[in-house]
């Protein structure tokens, strides 16, 4: 859930649920609240022409196309890695789509402060809502980049075109 007034998750007692999803050297953050499932088992059907997507699982009767990005947030063309990667299925205001990642964990946050994206990365060209510093249990300090569903989704429709 976002708050309507600045687009970042919404805290509930300052407590914020947040998913963790990793591609190569990076993570992004995003709201649990935009996640309708994560699957480590699950049907993965290639594309079999020069689709925009790399191809379809299969999510509660229904196809929905999935992505994955490179560690410089570019969207692959191949199935990623050895290793099987984790998925989340995002829920948008236009449906579903699904991201493949390394790993995806759920965390809760309380220490986190959200900043606005730099004025020279406020573009379309980044899927980005803002950046963080947070803090997990037992951890150092870090600085996060944090995204949501239709941010996620509108990056990949301009790279793409409509999905």
């Amino acid at each position: 859930m976002l708050d309507s007034n600045n687009n970042q998750p919404v805290s509930q007692n300052n407590q914020y649920y947040i998913s963790i999803l990793a591609f190569d050297d990076i993570e992004i953050l995003l709201p649990q609240s935009d996640i309708s499932s994560i699957e480590s088992i699950y049907e993965f059907e290639k594309s079999a022409h020069k689709a925009k997507h790399l191809g379809h699982i299969l999510n509660r009767n229904k196809k929905v196309p999935v992505y994955s990005f490179s560690s410089s947030l570019d969207l692959i063309k191949a199935y990623p890695g050895t290793r099987r990667p984790q998925c989340a299925i995002l829920k948008h205001s236009y449906g579903e789509f699904a991201i493949l990642c390394q790993d995806i964990r759920n965390t809760i946050l309380s220490n986190i402060h959200f900043q606005n994206i730099p004025e020279c990365m406020n573009n379309n060209k980044i899927p980005l809502t803002h950046l963080c510093l947070y803090q997990e249990t037992n951890d150092r300090q870090k600085v996060g980049m944090v995204s949501n569903a239709d941010a996620l989704y509108n990056y990949i429709k301009n790279i793409e075109g409509t999905l």
